[in-house]
């Protein structure tokens, strides 16, 4: 009896304890009344980290970095390759480095603008996408770090097929000239879309989930966003023209409008990220547009998905080549 006795003062202490702290944590606590004049504590989620008016704001650092990389490391990369011949040939050259780099840095952050959709992405899928994106990558580098090579110091024409060139016809071995055919095949076909189809998808993803509830106040990109584009425009321009996957590029554009489309039907908009995507997607498959005018690349090469009918950058000009080669 004696036992039981202080048991139930411990629990009977233990409670006026718990009673104290459940008080002080709602007088703490901002409240609301209610229609009989009570007050209830409000419950605040502070996991959101948007803007005041619970709207995303715009992510400007993880934007202007996944820019500007691109433009140093991936269009820089020819540039230094040529303009910076300063290692031995045996050696990678500068901008094999850089691609290294790209191979490092472009992961990650395809990671962290994962990691930010409002619609959580499976952990698998991104690990596929991060994974399949490293491999098409280094497909790439092993290429072109050749074709590179061959370019500086054989002369080769990159317009001409690898066959037709002077110097794999000069080696008189039909088997050693198919080998350099399945290294250009790794550089330019299997290596590009093992690159770019996850990369795109990477977008396609974050771009679903930006998107918010319509209101009365519209959504505006602020002037940090427009700064961006021409640099964002020009790139993407560049990098389906010169990668050769202008489908990819037609799709994933393709399938954002159908992304957006489907949210109006829901009643919903695209948020400043998603606006963000849209102008910059679009101004790059403009100049595709006017790249194909141009040209004079005939429509049914692009109905027909005829990759070798649409010039690469730098294929179109070959002084740019011939010039850096020079100043190296």
């Amino acid at each position: 009896a004696e036992y039981m006795g202080r048991q139930l003062l411990s629990m009977s202490d233990s409670s006026r304890v718990y009673r104290r702290r459940n008080a002080g944590a709602a007088s703490e606590a901002p409240s609301t009344a209610s229609s009989s004049g009570k007050s209830y504590p409000v419950i605040t989620d502070t996991s959101f980290q948007g803007s005041s008016s619970g709207a995303p704001s715009f992510e400007f650092w993880l934007f202007f970095w996944m820019i500007m990389e691109n433009w140093i490391l991936d269009f820089g990369r020819p540039v230094a390759n040529f303009g910076l011949r300063i290692l031995p040939v045996e050696w990678p050259g500068v901008g094999d480095f850089f691609h290294m780099a790209y191979n490092i840095i472009t992961p990650f952050l395809l990671l962290k603008m994962m990691d930010r959709t409002a619609k959580p992405v499976a952990p698998t899928l991104k690990y596929l996408i991060v994974i399949t994106f490293t491999l098409g990558a280094s497909l790439h580098l092993v290429g072109d770090s050749i074709q590179s090579k061959l370019v500086q110091n054989c002369g080769i024409n990159l317009s001409e097929k690898v066959k037709d060139l002077a110097v794999m016809k000069a080696l008189n071995n039909q088997d050693i000239v198919h080998i350099f055919e399945m290294t250009y095949g790794y550089d330019e076909h299997i290596g590009h879309y093992l690159w770019y189809v996850p990369y795109f998808g990477a977008f396609i993803l974050y771009f679903n989930s930006c998107f918010i509830k319509n209101g009365p106040r519209p959504v505006r990109m602020p002037l940090s966003a427009w700064a961006l584009q021409p640099l964002g425009i020009s790139f993407y321009w560049y990098l389906i023209v010169e990668g050769q996957v202008w489908p990819l590029g037609l799709f994933a554009f393709g399938w954002m409008g159908y992304l957006w489309w489907a949210a109006t039907q829901r009643g919903e908009r695209l948020d400043v990220n998603g606006q963000f995507l849209c102008v910059m997607f679009g101004g790059a498959m403009a100049l595709f547009c006017a790249w194909l005018v141009y040209m004079a690349v005939p429509p049914s090469c692009v109905y027909k998905f005829d990759l070798d009918c649409v010039p690469e950058f730098w294929e179109s000009y070959p002084w740019l080549y011939k010039y850096l080669i020079r100043r190296g």
